[in-house]
């Protein structure tokens, strides 16, 4: 996340760039890569996320978030001992993704109360079963931007097109960009 936050930086020192109107996107790594940016560094005011993520506990590959990626390396302790490689991924057992203390819905409430969209295909084939975002993670996140009384900041678009960003999610998540970041 360090070089995302040096990009905000850097962007904070041009004249031209309004620190205020700062927006995030991304799809596939860019996109968790965006939600994980905008969840640590609160200088990013809105954030759009195509086909980012599932929740570590439907999905059961927690390998791609500790090996596979640099974004979240911690995440290899709550597993093994060992160094997970890919052939005793293919071994593993779901309880053990069971005991990661967190999960995607803990990490989209620390956005709150800024705007957020999830664009998410229904039969992605790198993030599989990404039902668990309608009903896990929305509804652990929508009372947390009710406290903040912004339901309205977090919309999501579900579609079927596997691993894509299609025209439609596009114009959506760039209209939602121009609707939080022109106002």
């Amino acid at each position: 996340m360090w070089d995302k936050s040096r990009a905000i930086d850097y962007l904070w020192s041009i004249e031209e760039v309004d620190p205020d109107r700062i927006g995030a996107i991304g799809h596939s790594h860019g996109a968790y890569g965006s939600l994980l940016a905008a969840a640590f560094d609160e200088r990013i005011r809105c954030v759009v996320s195509s086909c980012g993520f599932t929740t570590f506990r439907a999905d059961g590959n927690t390998f791609r978030w500790s090996h596979a990626s640099p974004l979240m390396p911690a995440l290899g302790f709550y597993l093994d001992k060992y160094q997970m490689t890919w052939e005793t991924f293919q071994n593993f057992k779901l309880d053990k993704v069971n005991q990661v203390p967190f999960d995607w819905h803990h990490i989209l409430a620390l956005i709150a109360a800024r705007p957020l969209f999830l664009s998410v295909s229904l039969d992605d084939e790198i993030f599989p079963r990404t039902e668990s975002i309608r009903k896990e993670v929305l509804p652990r996140l929508y009372p947390i931007y009710d406290l903040f009384g912004q339901r309205e900041r977090v919309e999501s678009y579900f579609f079927r097109g596997g691993h894509k960003f299609p025209p439609q999610a596009q114009e959506k998540a760039f209209a939602w960009l121009d609707r939080w970041l022109k106002q």
